[in-house]
């Protein structure tokens, strides 16, 4: 039976610190706000408080790397409807940790709490200033697109991202927006007694961390730019929906907002590009020119400033510009056949693969094959004899009947703006390519 403990919160001037503990290892966790934001006088609000512990957990994801915890017992209390929300946010978040590390699908994590824990006053600092909103800021297209969309919607927009490496600052830099920032407090014991590797559900706690910010900000919104194919699976194993995206799905997100309602939590997180395909979004980016040379949409290249051009998501981005803007994505990277190497081919092919979608935030497989069918139609990507034979195999079943101009589902986003947000998003998405 392996456990993970996790201490009360302490709340000191612009900190937040906790403890976990693992086989009587302590280690020290938290965040550290900047832009003069202070949350000692916030230590005893029962809002903030509850962000705080839901926070806490979701971090405690990011240390599953020492073991895959069977419990993780608390110092502090959590009622069922939490309880049963932060349990199952672990099992769909993590489902991709285990089917990569071969531990079985179903492994459930429990949360155990003391009986006894701190009684917070139920005070009222929270002072909502009237349609303002954080925007998450990844430094890539996802938070230009809601950007854009945030802004003609009249919404007093904020940045906030976790961390300000370069590719976070420069967007609220490009579009003099005020950049909000929290760095995590962390020693190097769990990275350095890892025992098990792979994604964790990074998106959880930084919904998390950013209702707090936005809380302790007096925002009325939580505005994140998560895609209608995050709700996709990536395969069903044994049952189970393994889901690279869970925490950016809808149902992640309408849970999410049902136990942040029942528990008074004054904040509203949701997506304001919910209803679109991720080539969709692209589709909109390629209207913004100005920012083709400064977005960064790489994952193993963000850190240092690069397009990586071997990964999977480097593929389905660079191909759905040259798509959809071909002019203004050959001044970023040069010629396409250029750009599209054997190896960058080699990944654009693999989109199309009806088996297994990869796992990184990218279109489904029927997005993939319009963009890969397409880019080869039009003679921006050539592939050789081996690529051919995959990718025809790939696409015998392939309809071509994409609709690119209609939006997808519903959206959580506030009522007053749904209206004016869903004659936007038709007139960004224009007419068929």
């Amino acid at each position: 039976m392996s456990q993970l403990l996790i201490s009360e919160f302490r709340a000191k001037d612009d900190e937040l610190q906790y403890d976990y503990i693992y086989k009587g290892q302590s280690f020290p966790r938290g965040f550290k706000f900047f832009n003069d934001i202070k949350i000692d006088k916030f230590a005893d609000d029962e809002v903030f408080a509850r962000l705080a512990h839901y926070l806490m957990i979701s971090d405690a994801t990011c240390v599953f790397g020492l073991d895959y915890y069977d419990e993780i017992k608390v110092d502090f209390y959590l009622d069922d409807e939490e309880i049963k929300f932060l349990e199952k946010s672990i099992f769909y978040g993590m489902a991709e940790f285990r089917y990569c590390n071969g531990i079985d699908i179903h492994k459930k994590t429990k949360i155990i709490q003391k009986k006894q824990s701190k009684v917070y006053d139920k005070l009222n600092l929270y002072k909502p200033i009237k349609n303002s909103a954080l925007l998450l800021n990844g430094g890539g297209k996802d938070g230009l697109v809601a950007y854009e969309i945030t802004k003609h919607l009249d919404i007093s927009i904020d940045m906030f991202s976790l961390g300000d490496i370069e590719a976070h600052r420069a967007i609220p830099r490009l579009t003099k927006t005020n950049f909000i920032y929290a760095k995590k407090i962390s020693n190097d014991y769990a990275k350095k007694n890892k025992t098990v590797f792979g994604h964790k559900p990074l998106s959880f706690y930084v919904a998390m961390v950013s209702t707090l910010v936005a809380y302790v900000t007096n925002k009325q919104y939580v505005i994140s730019a998560n895609e209608f194919s995050a709700n996709f699976a990536n395969i069903i194993k044994d049952g189970v929906a393994v889901n690279h995206q869970y925490t950016k799905s809808m149902e992640f997100e309408t849970e999410m907002a049902d136990l942040f309602n029942k528990k008074k939590v004054p904040v509203q997180y949701f997506s304001i590009t919910r209803q679109l395909y991720e080539l969709q979004v692209m589709k909109i980016f390629a209207h913004f020119e100005k920012y083709h040379d400064k977005f960064l949409s790489c994952n193993e290249g963000i850190k240092e400033g690069r397009w990586c051009m071997v990964c999977p998501k480097c593929a389905f981005i660079m191909g759905s510009l040259y798509l959809f803007n071909p002019k203004s994505a050959m001044k970023v990277w040069g010629d396409s056949k250029k750009v599209f190497t054997s190896v960058l081919t080699d990944e654009l092919i693999e989109l199309t693969n009806p088996n297994l979608k990869p796992f990184e935030c990218i279109g489904t497989v029927e997005e993939n094959r319009y963009l890969v069918d397409k880019l080869i139609k039009l003679g921006l990507v050539n592939l050789n004899k081996e690529q051919k034979n995959r990718f025809n195999q790939y696409m015998k079943s392939f309809s071509s009947d994409f609709d690119l101009t209609s939006l997808r589902g519903t959206s959580m986003a506030p009522s007053v703006y749904k209206d004016k947000l869903h004659k936007y998003l038709l007139k960004l998405l224009g007419d068929k390519l």
